[in-house]
């Protein structure tokens, strides 16, 4: 899994992590929890669609729910 911080102005944004699986993300940096996870590792620097981030942060909460 790879996690990506989006924070702007964060020294950190942009470059993407590996993270074990089902854990919650803070940025070392900025201190934000990270929201961009993918099993898929990113290119550094480039920006999701806006439609795959809405899709992946109403996958990554779906478990979140009561």
């Amino acid at each position: 899994m790879y996690a990506t911080c989006e924070t702007t102005g964060c020294g950190n944004a942009w470059q993407p992590v590996p993270v074990p699986p089902d854990m919650t993300v803070i940025c070392g940096v900025c201190g934000q929890e990270v929201t961009n996870i993918t099993d898929i590792k990113p290119q550094e620097g480039t920006v999701l669609p806006e439609w795959i981030s809405e899709m992946l942060q109403t996958q990554n909460s779906a478990g979140l729910k009561p």
